[in-house]
C-alpha cells in the first residue's frame, strides 16, 4: 500500500513525465524488496517544501540498502538484481533526470531503528520551485 503525506499543493519546475518515471522506478524497486521479504509493508511518500525547493521523500520498510553498496546504487550498470530484470540503468537514469535535467538532487539513505538497524530506505528528491534555482 502507498501512503501519501504532506503538502499536496507543492509546485516544482521540471518535466512531469520524467519525474513520474523516476518515482515509478523508485516505487518498483521498493516493491521488489518488499516482495523479497514476503511481508505486507507500506511505502510512504512525503511531500514538502523549503523556501526554494520542493521535496519528495519515498520511504519503504524493506530492510534498507546494504551499507557496503549504498554509495554505488546510482552508478551506471550497478544492480543488486541477479536475473535479467537488473540492468543497472534505472537509478542511474533517475539521477541523470533529476540532477542534470531538472537542476535537482536525488539521495538515498537508510532509516534506522533505535538500535541502529536498517529498517528501510528513504529516497529524497529535491526540485527547484523556479527555473533559475538549483536544488543541491
Amino acid at each position: 500500500k502507498i501512503l501519501i503525506d504532506g503538502d499536496k499543493t507543492v509546485a516544482a519546475f521540471g518535466y512531469k513525465n520524467e519525474l513520474a518515471q523516476v518515482i515509478i522506478n523508485i516505487l518498483n524497486n521498493a516493491k521488489d524488496e518488499i516482495e523479497k521479504k514476503g511481508e505486507n509493508q507500506n511505502i510512504i511518500i512525503k511531500i514538502s517544501k523549503s523556501d526554494k525547493c520542493a521535496l519528495i521523500e519515498i520511504e519503504d520498510h524493506a530492510g534498507g540498502i546494504d551499507e557496503a553498496i549504498i554509495d554505488k546504487i546510482f552508478e551506471q550498470y550497478f544492480s543488486t538484481k541477479t536475473d535479467e530484470k537488473g540492468t543497472g540503468i534505472g537509478l542511474y537514469m533517475s539521477k541523470m533526470i533529476i540532477e542534470d535535467g531538472m537542476n535537482g538532487k536525488i539521495e538515498a539513505r537508510n532509516k534506522k531503528d533505535e538500535f541502529g538497524n536498517n529498517i528501510g530506505a528513504i529516497f529524497t528528491i529535491k526540485l527547484p520551485k523556479e527555473d533559475s534555482i538549483i536544488c543541491k
